[in-house]
């Protein structure tokens, strides 16, 4: 196995990742933007309307486009890159909480703190009021490790690199490529197939 391989597999540098990604989630201000917004909590969009906007608003904060805009040297562009994708992992937890809380718990106005002695799909559970149900923290942790692999390229991947490659900042790509997951031939499938096994149940029973 190469050096890097071993790096990334390390615990402590899994460890380390999670911290900081802690650091970025606990920062004041960052969900300030979108969790105000009359938009953003509005009963009529779709979820993934709300994500597609939520992530594209944090691009009121992004370092690339602060940098390319200072003029920073083109080997540089991986730095700020870098912060603003550590920022953008950081904050999908937290806006995907805040957008099923709003949409499907009544609407209340804030989600639990982040614990930093736990990983980010405790805590995700833990804001949208499964975090008492291990089973569901697993399925949680399979889910997010399953969705690391695009394999050869789906269409959220594509939309991502072909955007970027405008140098577009990372949370508009993000929000773009958010924008073709919501394609019924891609994410929307799922919700999909569960309202087909719903409806199947209604007729045939559990």
């Amino acid at each position: 196995m190469s050096t890097s391989h071993q790096v990334i597999s390390s615990l402590e540098f899994s460890r380390t990742m999670v911290d900081q990604v802690h650091l970025f989630q606990a920062k004041p201000g960052r969900l300030l933007l979108v969790s105000n917004s009359r938009t953003f909590i509005a009963q009529t969009l779709h979820p993934m309307t709300l994500f597609v906007i939520a992530t594209a608003a944090l691009n009121h904060n992004s370092k690339f486009a602060a940098a390319y805009s200072a003029g920073v040297k083109k080997t540089d562009y991986w730095k700020s890159t870098l912060e603003d994708l550590l920022n953008l992992a950081a904050m999908t937890y937290p806006i995907a909480a805040r957008i099923y809380v709003s949409k499907y718990k009544g609407g209340a106005s804030s989600i639990p703190a982040i614990k930093k002695d736990q990983d980010l799909s405790w805590n995700y559970a833990q804001q949208i009021g499964m975090g008492n149900s291990h089973g569901f923290i697993e399925a949680v942790k399979m889910y997010n490790a399953l969705h690391t692999n695009h394999e050869g390229g789906n269409v959220s991947s594509h939309t991502t690199h072909l955007v970027g490659s405008a140098l577009s900042d990372p949370f508009l790509s993000y929000s773009a490529a958010l924008g073709g997951l919501t394609g019924p031939l891609h994410g929307l499938a799922n919700q999909e197939a569960l309202r087909f096994v719903l409806e199947m149940k209604k007729v045939v029973g559990p």
